[in-house]
């Protein structure tokens, strides 16, 4: 949040107050005015008027950004006088924006040779460097059209590396982690990854092969079972054909292809 004030000491004659900013293509925007016929009008989002009268204001810039840097006026309209004009001009620096990436070769994991990156845009020109002593910060700077800075910086991640869940990207006091993982939230390593992968399919294969082999228990027991019933059949039908001369039931007297198979 940023304060800028004007004031004058007209005893009269001020018919209304007009806040703008020039920006750097020559174009001027209205952010706000102020009159007692009209009241406040505050026309950008995050302009607000801190004071509004005729002979002194001031506004206020929230989330102040890059793209709010320049100069500001403050116009009295007096009349019969005519106009009088301040100007205040606003520069900003700090850290606009951060972007962190894993860049990953194989998209459902890391591995050796893909490369963790970090990239940090401000003014002045930010910097910005690994957690690790051991990573030599290799960065580039491009310089953008508003007066900011973009500083990368890359590594390109070893087996050894891996060991590890995670390298912050430090820039000043600030810190920006990356995981050495798709998930985020509980930054688990490749090897994590698979020890989870091995645990959680290792039951259902063991459920696949109790339930294929019960299956097969079951069909070999009642394959064994038919057969013996129908050896009892046809010995009792061999009696009845022995003793009255014909079979009652002549198809028990066959065997099935599958008992003969057995």
């Amino acid at each position: 949040m940023t304060q800028l004030p004007a004031d004058e000491h007209f005893t009269s004659g001020v018919s209304q107050v007009t806040w703008q900013k020039l920006r750097k293509n020559g174009v001027v925007d209205d952010l706000a005015t102020y009159s007692t016929r009209f009241g406040k009008n505050e026309m950008k989002p995050n302009v607000k008027f801190l004071e509004a009268l005729l002979n002194s204001t001031s506004i206020i810039v929230n989330n102040v950004s890059t793209a709010d840097e320049g100069c500001y006026f403050c116009t009295f309209h007096v009349y019969p006088s005519g106009s009088v004009r301040k100007e205040t001009c606003l520069t900003v620096h700090g850290i606009s924006n951060v972007s962190t990436k894993l860049i990953l070769s194989n998209k459902e994991t890391p591995q050796a040779g893909d490369v963790v990156s970090c990239s940090v845009t401000g003014k002045p020109a930010p910097k910005v460097t690994w957690s690790r002593p051991d990573w030599q910060a290799n960065e580039s700077v491009v310089s953008n059209e508003d007066g900011t800075a973009t500083v990368s910086i890359n590594w390109t991640l070893s087996t050894e590396d891996l060991e590890d869940k995670y390298v912050d990207c430090v820039i000043g006091s600030r810190l920006e982690r990356i995981y050495f993982s798709n998930n985020t939230d509980t930054g688990e390593t490749l090897k994590d990854r698979h020890h989870l992968v091995v645990a959680g399919v290792l039951p259902i294969l063991v459920i696949v092969v109790l339930l294929a082999l019960f299956i097969v228990y079951r069909h070999v027991a009642k394959r064994q079972k038919g057969c013996a019933r129908g050896f009892i059949e046809r010995s009792c039908c061999y009696s009845v054909v022995s003793s009255e001369g014909e079979c009652p039931v002549a198809e028990r007297c066959l065997p099935s292809s599958a008992c003969l198979a057995v």
